[in-house]
């Protein structure tokens, strides 16, 4: 059966745990827009999804993750992002912007260094 490069990362990313999925109190507090503001904000899915490939690619450059691995990161802030209904306020975007990138770059580290002391466990 011949393989494609898509299925050997297919593969490869489904081996790896996922990174812990983010805590809804900090996904809360990063998208906290006050309930009288809500109206202008846009779901935060949005927001996540426009700037994914930019978060992604910067926390591939500075951490030396794999990008599979982080694409599975985002998304799963999307998707628990998505569940809380959690709103972006417009006229904060760089504000979240930093926030998110800066948090799920911490996910990261945090997951490689996890990952790091289990490899050299006998």
């Amino acid at each position: 059966m011949d393989s494609t490069v898509a299925d050997f990362y297919r593969q490869t990313t489904e081996e790896i745990p996922l990174v812990d999925l983010a805590h809804d109190t900090d996904l809360a507090d990063i998208f906290n827009v006050p309930k009288r503001q809500k109206n202008g904000a846009r779901p935060a899915t949005d927001f996540l999804r426009e700037h994914r490939k930019t978060i992604a690619d910067k926390i591939a450059y500075w951490t030396g993750m794999q990008r599979p691995v982080i694409k599975r990161l985002l998304e799963s802030i999307e998707n628990r992002s998505a569940e809380l209904k959690l709103r972006a306020d417009s006229r904060r975007d760089s504000e979240h912007l930093a926030e998110i990138s800066v948090y799920a770059a911490a996910l990261a580290m945090n997951h490689m260094s996890k990952e790091k002391g289990r490899s050299k466990q006998p």
